[in-house]
């Protein structure tokens, strides 16, 4: 009987260390939870963000192609009249440069599209994968 007694170790003068402990570990919880919390509802807003963004980017694209198409077709018609004489090359250059700056800012729209559908992949936790072409002819560095 003698033999038992010494072995059992109950921790009488240790509970203010265990509740302390506790206390830690209880802590340290409710803060991972609560960066847990953080980083979810920042990859929803991101998420929510660049689905916004190319539903906007979508409609000036479409707005921009209609730009482009009339201007294509006020290029046509000015360049048929220049070529009847009745307007100088410069009305024509004028509507050429109008035409331009629609299809330039046509393409940029284009590039932020882009731009927004990646980060929106990125937002999804995506990624791309090499193609079966890229396997087999890696790219060296010298």
């Amino acid at each position: 009987m003698w033999a038992v007694g010494p072995s059992i170790s109950i921790p009488l003068f240790e509970g203010d260390r265990n509740e302390a402990n506790f206390s830690r570990a209880e802590s340290a919880y409710v803060e991972t939870v609560a960066q847990y919390r953080q980083r979810v509802l920042v990859a929803v807003q991101e998420v929510e963000d660049n689905l916004s963004g190319l539903r906007t980017l979508s409609q000036r694209a479409a707005a921009q192609e209609r730009a482009v198409t009339s201007a294509q077709r006020a290029y046509d018609i000015a360049n048929s009249r220049y070529k009847e004489g009745s307007i100088s090359f410069l009305d024509v250059v004028d509507v050429q440069r109008t035409l331009l700056q629609n299809q330039r800012e046509a393409v940029q729209t284009l590039g932020q599209r882009f731009v927004t559908s990646v980060l929106l992949v990125k937002a999804l936790g995506g990624g791309w994968q090499d193609s079966p072409i890229q396997q087999f002819y890696p790219t060296t560095k010298n």
